[in-house]
This record gives C-alpha cells, structure tokens and sequence, in this order.
C-alpha cells in the first residue's frame, strides 16, 4: 500500500500506530509520512510517549515531513534527550518545518549542548534567510567544532548582509580546512574585494577545493582587480584549472573576453569545453546558444546531457526556456539536471508554464514537472502529479499567477 503511494491507504496506517508491536508501529509512522498524509499528524504526535526510543525517533521525523507545525514545541523538547538519534531528529524535524513556528526553537537550538544540533539550527535559519538570528549565527563563528563556524559561515553568506565580513574575515586563517573554504567563497558572495588576490594565489595552488573556492568568490567579485593576471591561465595545461578561469571571466561580464574564451569551445576536455560554453552563453554570445540548441536535439543522450548540465550554470531566459524543453527529454539524467534547475531559480512565473505538462502522455514527463513545481511552490508533493495538479487547480487564480488585466 505504501509502495502505491495512495492517500487512501491513510486510515489503514493510523490504526497501526496502535498496533502493539513497536516494529508495527513504526512502519506505520514511516507509511504515512511517504504518502504524505498531514491530516493523520495528530494521530503520529501520540507516539512522541511511546515507551520505545525508535517509536519516538520515527515520530519526530515523521512530524517535520507531515508540517506538524502544532507540535513544534513538542518536538522541541526532544533537543535535550540523552539519546543522540533523538536529538538529530528533532533539530532535523524542526527545520524541515515550513512554518515560522519552528523558528524560536531553532533559535534557541544555536545554544545545545550538541554540537550537530548546533550546526543544523545554524544552517536552517540560513536556509529561511533569518535575518533575527544574524547576532547568534556571528556568535557561532567561534564555536569551538568545525562543523558548526563552516555551517554559521555559510548561512551568515546566505543572509546577505556584508556587516558580517569583519567577524567572517579571521576565518580564512582558521585550522580547519573545510571552515577555510566555505569562508572565501560567503566573502566573495558579499563583496569582499581584498580577497582577489589571495584567491589569485590559491587559484594557482594545487588544491582542488581551494581552487574551486577561490574561483566561486572570483565570480562573485567578477574578477576583481586581477582579470588581466587570469588570461595566461587559460593556456595552463591544468584543464581543471582553465575550466575554473573560464567560470571567472563569464562571471565578469566583459564581451571582450568572447573570442579568447571561444577557442577552448574545442577542447578536447569535456569539463573545459562545458564550462566556456556556459561562459559564452553568460556573455550572450549567439553562435553558443546555436551550438547548445543543436546538442540538445542530439540523438545521443550524453550530448544532450551535458548541453543540459552547461545551462544550469547559466540560467539566463535562454536556459530556462530550454530547461523546460528538457523537462520532456526521454533521458532521465537530463530531466534531472533541468528539474534541479529550474527549481532552484524560485521563479513562480514559471507556474503556468509547467501546469500544462502535468497532464502530459509520458509519466516521465509528468513527474519531472510535479518535481519542478513542487520546488517553486514550497511544497512537498515531490513527483506526484495528481498532488501537483490538485495544487494548482486551487490556485492557478491567485494574484500572483492570473493573467495580466488590460488596463
């Protein structure tokens, strides 16, 4: 029943949570939260007392999947169980919780004791964009495990606020590596200009996740004052190295760049050859966008695939119409890359457009539009179709998504 996926199979599933095997119980927690079932959410809470720990554990992961928002505070309580499993489950429950409710509790969760507790609050309240918490997560830049300064790191990148580049800077001297890298690039993000020539000197070190760092903060500074010291790079034998510069100088938006980026359209290296013709595409050059149409009709799903993959490094009105396109593409690797894309870009416009395809003949297209607009819409139907078009059917007449009214 749970495999099939049927909502209707519901009631089946509340009435084993009483079963009194806890093995029964269990599974049953778990089958109601893959279909998804967040009207049974009342029934799950009862289990947060069940005398087993893996009742428990099941219930509380259960509630944050099922939007149990009326019990945040419930689950809450478990932050300061003795019980390791329990507490990852709580904080992992609490920030799965769309609802602001959730919120004061992560707040408070900065403080545990637990330090992976303390690394999911921090990297949940960069996910919401809380901008309330900016004063804990600047605290938790000192916190004395890695894992949490790198998480605190990287949501204080995803706030936006460039007052926090004075405390985030003594972190690019710090002993762990990974709290190194995570750095440069949430500097790079907020614009923090004296970093280019360091990233300059660790664009040129032998460090494959250094280079990848620096060359993600170069980007975001498009370049810097050290574009003219990237050009001889391009000829470097490192092919990991040119696909990395190319990155950079599509970043920065001069057109100038086009011919010297166009020459390593041949490379003999997929990596370097993907990575210019997204530069290309970002510097509005026409014959890459003729280039990349062509590939995307290819017989052969690979080429398709890789067209597919240099689009999301663009996602420009091009790409996107184009992801779209691939949305219907028969090679389920390329209907990935464009759902993962198009998701990601948050643009409800995008609705109306994909509506249409849920009713498409082919399954696979049906559940790759479900995928895309589930991501856009906040919602978490995944690729199920049916919910999707349910969804839509009671709000494709919202303000939001209605067609624009002559004046």
């Amino acid at each position: 029943l749970c495999t099939l996926e049927k909502r209707e199979a519901a009631p089946c599933f509340e009435r084993a949570l009483q079963d009194e095997n806890p093995w029964v119980r269990i599974q049953a927690v778990e089958c109601l939260k893959m279909v998804r079932a967040r009207a049974s959410a009342p029934g799950v809470a009862l289990l947060l007392k069940d005398p087993m720990p893996g009742v428990r554990k099941a219930a509380i992961g259960a509630l944050g999947s099922l939007q149990g928002s009326t019990f945040a505070t419930d689950i809450a309580l478990f932050l300061e169980d003795p019980d390791f499993d329990i507490r990852r489950s709580a904080i992992s429950s609490l920030a799965s919780l769309k609802d602001p409710a959730g919120v004061p509790h992560l707040r408070k969760a900065v403080s545990n004791p637990d330090a992976s507790v303390r690394r999911i609050a921090a990297e949940s309240l960069g996910d919401r964009g809380e901008k309330s918490a900016m004063a804990q997560l600047l605290k938790l830049l000192t916190d004395p495990d890695a894992g949490v300064r790198r998480s605190s790191a990287e949501a204080l990148g995803k706030l936006g606020d460039p007052e926090a580049m004075d405390s985030l800077i003594p972190l690019l001297r710090d002993s762990d590596e990974s709290v190194r890298r995570a750095t440069i690039s949430v500097l790079g993000h907020l614009g923090y200009t004296p970093l280019a020539p360091e990233c300059l000197e660790w664009l040129r070190g032998k460090d494959p996740l250094m280079q990848y760092s620096a060359a993600d903060a170069l980007g975001s500074l498009r370049g810097g004052r050290v574009l003219p010291e990237l050009l001889p790079m391009l000829d470097d034998p490192d092919t990991h190295l040119q696909g990395l510069v190319v990155g950079i100088l599509g970043k920065a938006g001069d057109t100038a760049f086009i011919p010297r980026i166009a020459r390593l359209v041949d490379s003999k290296d997929s990596w370097t050859q993907a990575r210019a013709e997204a530069a290309l595409l970002t510097l509005g050059d026409q014959m890459a966008q003729t280039r990349i149409q062509k590939r995307l009709q290819d017989s052969d799903g690979q080429t398709r695939y890789v067209a597919a993959m240099v689009m999301t490094w663009v996602i420009d009105p091009f790409a996107v119409v184009a992801l779209q396109e691939c949305l219907k593409d028969p090679h389920a690797g390329v209907r990935c890359v464009a759902w993962n894309a198009l998701g990601r870009t948050r643009d409800i416009t995008m609705l109306p457009k994909l509506a249409p395809l849920l009713k498409h003949p082919e399954v696979y297209v049906r559940q790759s539009a479900a995928m895309v607009m589930a991501r856009l819409a906040n919602e978490d139907w995944e690729d199920d179709s049916d919910a999707a078009f349910s969804w839509w059917s009671q709000h494709k007449n919202d303000p939001e998504f209605a067609p624009a009214r002559p004046a």
